[in-house]
């Protein structure tokens, strides 16, 4: 009997194996973060793109086992070694839940935030919890502040109501991070942030009994936020979902660099507009994520930031098809003319405002664009998302039960690639585009638990990979959680035309450079052999406003200039256009970005 069973064990793993190499990917081995005695959940990454390391951190309960939690930590080296050995992030004599972190490149510190009662006479939900911070340097080691503790953490929010649900983002131009929350001091949760610098010091507002509103509508519940930084606007988004206690919508508020509040239409103002709209009770969209496309590469030192398409993809967990699924929306920022000074002292420069639009899979601006990120069986749950300027693709990874009778719960991402004509497409585990939301790529889904209630995931711009962290449970004992990671290699997808022809074209037309552009830019295109050409440009509604050329032109590269002007003579407005070349009847199309 223990011949055959061992038989089996064999088998299973050849075919897990045999999957993994279909997958081609995902790299072996599975990575071992955290095994230590005590359960271990609720995991978070940040990737130091000045050492090409990693900083991993979750809840553990080595110390008093399922009564008390602390905040670990450890260092992961690019190839997915532990460097050193795990560490306390906080294990002070309360507990501390729910860690998220962020990377300064420039003071090259982490900034970890997490839930912290310690204030508190009970365990009780609504008792004092506030949110804590702790400063670490890149080997992990506490960095006291002015407001440091006894363990060398400091208080971030000190409200004597309790808060819940803590993010962290920092910004790249002023240095500071912004940390929000969800906050109970007006008796329903509130989102409230906290901006604080580099070492720890109190920015906006001085005062961490105080902090700001972010979204305080007292005739609703707003809960569990994230908080990501657009370098290209110099402003935080804060994402969060907002109804009652069974039905939300997913909605957005702009922050300023100084915590002013910004509307969606760029204007100074509260607003925390639509992502997504509750239509039914059937639907409870939550716990969103978000992350904009850039990221931090190291040219020198410090690091600076890439520039993208000035967009944010943001994810959540959505019962509308009575399963619990992902679904996703695309936030672009599309420029306008620059503002007036505003007179009341809080924001005194003129700068270029940018309107918030949601974009759909083609890039083109559509209201309330929702698009599934997996549709599966059963749930799809707490994604992360990260992101690669190398090949300009989000990664999108969550836990999933779509095996569960087969093999519990199971760890599943997701590319999302974005074209050279603003298009996204989903890329499966064979590199090829795909349009089947259930086509997903497994990450471990073995016969025990994987997943947990938070994930994280990073992306390395060394070696172009991901680091994918989740919580590991053995059948044989539910209860214990350890932290496990997985790598998955970065890839440049095969080209996608957005026509398609029945024979091969004898052309090709490259991306417009500079772009976004003002006052012109310049585009490039190839003959393979003579003949009749048509580049012409159209408005995104496909209004055509300008004929670039129109003639029969020999074999060879060509470029020609367009100064943003139309036929008439009129300068165009800012946004996006499309343009588009024909040649013996084949065409192709690209967008550019006008800015005025």
């Amino acid at each position: 009997m223990e011949d055959l069973m061992n038989k089996v064990r064999i088998i299973f793993i050849l075919c897990l194996l045999a999957s993994l190499v279909a997958i081609g990917n995902i790299k072996d081995p599975v990575i071992p973060i955290c095994v230590s005695m005590g359960d271990q959940s609720y995991s978070e990454v940040a990737y130091n793109c000045i050492d090409n390391e990693y900083l991993v951190v979750w809840e553990d309960y080595r110390n008093i086992p399922g009564t008390q939690s602390d905040i670990w930590g450890q260092i992961i080296k690019e190839n997915g070694e532990p460097k050193g050995n795990e560490f306390s992030v906080c294990s002070d004599s309360g507990s501390q839940w729910w860690p998220h972190v962020d990377f300064d490149p420039v003071s090259q510190r982490y900034l970890v935030v997490f839930e912290d009662n310690r204030r508190a006479a009970t365990e009780g939900w609504f008792d004092n919890y506030d949110v804590y911070g702790a400063l670490l340097d890149v080997n992990g080691k506490h960095i006291p502040t002015a407001a440091s503790e006894a363990d060398t953490c400091f208080g971030i929010s000190l409200d004597s109501a309790a808060t819940h649900y803590p993010d962290v983002a920092w910004n790249y131009q002023t240095g500071a991070f912004m940390v929000v929350w969800a906050d109970n001091r007006n008796s329903t949760p509130d989102i409230y942030g906290q901006i604080v610098d580099s070492d720890g010091n109190y920015l906006y507002p001085a005062d961490p009994a105080v902090n700001f509103p972010v979204c305080d509508d007292a005739a609703h519940v707003q809960d569990v936020p994230v908080v990501v930084y657009n370098n290209i606007t110099n402003e935080w988004l804060a994402v969060f979902a907002q109804g009652d206690w069974s039905t939300c919508d997913i909605r957005a508020q702009r922050i300023g660099h100084d915590g002013i509040l910004v509307k969606k239409d760029g204007a100074p103002g509260a607003d925390a507009f639509v992502i997504k709209e509750n239509i039914g009770v059937a639907a409870d969209p939550s716990q969103p994520r978000a992350h904009f496309n850039n990221e931090y590469l190291r040219k020198g030192n410090p690091a600076v930031p890439t520039t993208g398409l000035n967009e944010c993809l943001i994810v959540w967990k959505d019962n509308a098809n009575q399963n619990i699924d992902l679904f996703a929306q695309r936030l672009a920022f599309f420029p306008k003319l620059p503002l007036l000074p505003v007179m009341n002292g809080a924001r005194t420069d003129s700068t270029v405002s940018y309107y918030a639009m949601a974009v759909n899979l083609n890039g083109d601006v559509e209201d309330l664009a929702v698009f599934p990120v997996s549709a599966a069986p059963d749930f799809q749950n707490a994604p992360d998302i990260a992101y690669s300027a190398l090949d300009n693709e989000y990664l999108v990874a969550w836990p999933d039960s779509r095996n569960w009778t087969v093999t519990g719960s199971d760890f599943y991402c997701q590319r999302l690639h974005i074209t050279a004509d603003s298009a996204m497409v989903f890329l499966g585990a064979d590199r090829q585009t795909t349009t089947d939301s259930l086509r997903n790529i497994p990450v471990d889904t073995t016969i025990h638990y994987e997943g947990g209630s938070l994930v994280g995931a990073a992306h390395n711009s060394y070696r172009n990979e991901y680091l994918m962290v989740y919580t590991f449970k053995n059948d044989a004992d539910s209860t214990m959680g350890n932290i496990y990671g997985r790598l998955l290699t970065g890839s440049i997808p095969v080209k996608v035309q957005e026509q398609s022809t029945s024979t091969p074209l004898c052309f090709s037309l490259a991306q417009n450079y500079p772009n976004p552009f003002n006052p012109a830019t310049q585009i490039a295109y190839t003959l393979d052999k003579p003949g009749l050409v048509s580049l012409e440009v159209y408005t995104i509604t496909g209004a055509k406003i300008k004929t670039l050329v129109n003639a029969t032109q020999i074999v060879g590269t060509h470029t020609i200039t367009w100064n943003g002007s139309t036929d008439f003579g009129v300068s165009a407005a800012s946004g996006v256009y499309i343009y588009k070349m024909t040649v013996n009847d084949q065409s192709l199309t690209r967008k550019m970005l006008l800015v005025r």
